[in-house]
């Protein structure tokens, strides 16, 4: 029988994915990663990454298996870090005596929560509309065809 080297190649390789042979069985390489890295996306890179697992199974596992899931997660920890800091030092307040002291503490843990809908709400719906985004556009190639 006469085999082509394309059917002798495994399905990661014919879809340029990368992979490790331990014993019997083929495993996608997904990076080495350390947990400096894993620490490094923080709380809310581990949020989005949850959220895109939820919202969005497909993008994640195309970020996961090219290998930019981390990446991606570091920028939103980034943007919603830089967001939660203007949400907080949005208005000044200032220190009075200690009777303001503990007002001012209710209103910086407040400002916090906000912050954390704030940027739930931003993270969730971007996910969700990115997707929505492609449908429609997949759609429209399909009725093109």
């Amino acid at each position: 029988m006469n085999t082509t080297e394309t059917d002798e190649m495994t399905f990661f390789e014919r879809n340029g994915i990368r992979y490790e042979q331990r014993g019997d069985f083929l495993y996608p390489f997904l990076g080495a990663c350390d947990n400096a890295t894993i620490t490094g996306v923080g709380k809310y890179g581990t949020l989005w990454m949850t959220w895109l697992f939820e919202l969005d199974r497909r993008l994640h596992r195309k970020y996961l298996l090219e290998g930019t899931l981390i990446e991606k997660a570091m920028e939103f920890q980034e943007y919603a870090c830089e967001l939660e800091n203007e949400i907080i030092n949005a208005t000044g307040i200032s220190l009075g005596s200690t009777d303001d002291y503990l007002s001012v503490l209710v209103q910086q843990r407040q400002k916090w929560e906000v912050a954390q809908e704030i940027i739930t709400h931003d993270g969730r719906v971007a996910i969700m509309k990115n997707k929505e985004l492609r449908e429609k556009e997949i759609k429209k190639r399909l009725e093109e065809a």
